[in-house]
């Protein structure tokens, strides 16, 4: 029986490749025009990082992170999430220290135990972005930002859900206030949901499930517990958002289900009412700080590319052109033409196993191919290269020169 991938995971065919890469390339242009450096860290980290950051009762956590260990005994992790590394990695490298804050975006695998489902993965592909070094609102607002201008750029109809957690002090105030209202209606909530009671209750209001969607309809709200100054905050941050015609709504219930946001969090969600997130994240002022680095501010997001890809609309370009050398003779010429064709930068593939030119252009045809160029007995004796648009049959014969092939190819038929 042959080899089957591990459940969860996923083979990326061309088209897929190209989407991503696609997606990838966009991201970063945005990104670094907006003053983001493309940084990189390692797909392995240790247990404890993700224990004092994303936080011991989380699902990542507990659930969904990989664990293993090393010939030395370390406890290490695949890494679940993007912002604990490259925190890590920041403090532990001196990329840290600008006045006026440090931004890094980052791209690459990461890894889930879950159940698997349509754009969700045990392996997935995640981007993202971390402004560290500034408080303001705008900070929050430039982050939305360049999340919302890579969907923009992608086509991808969104708009984004925005709250805020306040202070870690209201944040465990509103904690306290919900935790008494849920005990009291404890018998109402799915068991799945009570087991976060005394675990972690701002969980329960991540949760799908409908008997608990429909209890929290008369849930208090975090927004209950804001002082001025974070009531303030909020506004101003909504205000930006406005000032930048970015799609919002304020959700009370939004919480995103990891220990470290405080203040501003937010998710960009499809604009018909989809409830699964293109990408989110928020602000996590006391991070830096635990991880040991400085009491630096931070704010931040990720996005599953895999979701992305998804909800993209994507045209994959046809082959723009298959060479056909018939015969041991033909396939002698174009080992060295398509070494002058590569050398020119001219995009071409060449099919080395073919004598059957009727056969050829049906395999041809099936490859997707715009043109083919063909070299056989009669194209030899003439030091030419028969030349044949896939789409209309037309053909013409071009002399074997790098330079004529590519205007050639370049040419509309009326030329």
């Amino acid at each position: 029986m042959p080899h089957q991938r591990p459940k969860g995971t996923r083979d990326l065919d061309a088209g897929l490749m190209a989407r991503f890469e696609d997606i990838r390339f966009s991201f970063v242009r945005i990104a670094e025009e907006m003053g983001y450096s493309l940084v990189e860290f390692p797909v392995l980290e240790s247990v404890d990082l993700f224990e004092r950051s994303t936080g011991e009762t989380t699902d990542v956590v507990q659930k969904q992170m990989y664990r293993l260990q090393d010939g030395a005994g370390r406890d290490l992790a695949l890494r679940p999430e993007g912002t604990p590394g490259l925190v890590r990695a920041a403090i532990q490298e001196g990329w840290l220290g600008g006045r006026n804050g440090e931004r890094f975006a980052y791209y690459g695998p990461f890894f889930r135990y879950e159940r698997p489902q349509k754009g969700r993965y045990r392996q997935f592909v995640q981007l993202g972005a971390e402004f560290i070094g500034s408080d303001t609102p705008q900070a929050d607002a430039e982050t939305i930002l360049l999340l919302a201008q890579l969907l923009e750029e992608l086509e991808i109809e969104h708009t984004f859900k925005i709250n805020t957690l306040g202070t870690p002090k209201e944040r465990e105030n509103y904690r306290e206030v919900l935790t008494s209202w849920l005990t009291e209606r404890k018998e109402k909530l799915p068991k799945e949901d009570q087991a976060n009671l005394t675990r972690n209750p701002l969980r329960i209001l991540d949760s799908k499930r409908p008997q608990t969607r429909a209890l929290l309809g008369d849930a208090p709200t975090i927004l209950d517990q804001l002082g001025e100054a974070s009531k303030s905050r909020f506004s101003r941050v909504i205000s930006l958002l406005e000032e930048a015609d970015i799609p919002f709504e304020v959700d009370p219930f939004l919480v995103r289900g990891l220990d470290y946001y405080t203040q501003t969090v937010f998710e960009a969600v499809g604009a018909e009412g989809a409830q699964d997130a293109f990408g989110g994240g928020g602000r996590y002022d006391g991070l830096v700080k635990t991880l040991g680095g400085p009491d630096l501010p931070a704010v931040g997001f990720a996005a599953g590319v895999d979701r992305l890809a998804q909800a993209t609309d994507y045209f994959e370009e046809p082959l723009p052109c298959l060479l056909i050398p018939l015969g041991d003779v033909g396939r002698e010429e174009a080992w060295h033409l398509a070494l002058e064709l590569w050398a020119e930068g001219i995009s071409v593939r060449v099919a080395w196993h073919e004598d059957n030119l009727s056969k050829a252009l049906k395999r041809a045809h099936a490859s997707g191919a715009a043109w083919v160029m063909i070299l056989g007995e009669n194209e030899l004796n003439a030091e030419v290269a028969t030349l044949r648009n896939m789409e209309t049959g037309n053909q013409k014969t071009v002399p074997l020169k790098p330079s004529l092939i590519k205007r050639a190819l370049g040419q509309d038929e009326d030329e």
